[in-house]
């Protein structure tokens, strides 16, 4: 995975959390993105973190890319870090998913070597995880085109592209994530 940049996408406006920045809601005593900068930093080439408020509280846990165009969602996030590139390869992940363990990118990377796709999504067992994913700095056109045209899911972008689906029923918990006050219980 030393080819890979690890994107955190922490630029959500946390509506269903009464507005605060999960990434830096605490758990165990310590934010959300620390738990996962934990995981993966060690683990890939750099880490870069999308975020468009509470930039100066970002920058202390390393380099950040804000969106350029505001209100366009995470592929807007996602494309900003694709431009900024110097890998071959992105593994994104949510800034809410304190779980999430660098086995769920090594998969997705393994899934593509032996693959003609050119991303990797991973799948829970239940539903794909359309945050969770591989791909390259290519796909920026693309996800800058699909924003163009006026649509905004990342579901719905996955959709119009070839990939590759990996199952990781094992690592289901890996992918929970923050969406109501009562889950960081």
């Amino acid at each position: 995975m030393q080819d890979t940049t690890a994107i955190i996408l922490c630029g959500g406006a946390g509506k269903r959390m009464g507005g605060a920045d999960k990434p830096l809601l605490e758990r165990a005593g310590r934010p959300l993105l620390e738990h996962i900068l934990e995981e993966l930093e060690p683990a890939c080439a750099g880490v870069l973190i999308s975020a468009n408020r509470n930039l100066e509280t970002y920058r202390q846990y390393g380099e950040v890319v804000t969106d350029s165009e505001p209100n366009r969602g995470p592929l807007e996030g996602i494309a900003c870090a694709l431009e900024t590139l110097t890998t071959p390869r992105a593994f994104v992940c949510p800034g809410d998913a304190p779980f999430v363990v660098a086995e769920i990118a090594k998969r997705l990377i393994d899934a593509l070597n032996g693959s003609t796709e050119q991303i990797a999504v991973a799948h829970d067992g239940n539903r794909r995880q359309p945050l969770h994913m591989v791909l390259s700095p290519d796909h920026a056109k693309s996800i800058r085109a699909y924003l163009d045209a006026g649509h905004r899911s990342v579901y719905g972008w996955l959709e119009t592209q070839a990939l590759i689906e990996v199952v990781m029923e094992d690592l289901a918990v890996a992918f929970a994530d923050l969406d109501e006050p009562g889950d960081l219980e």
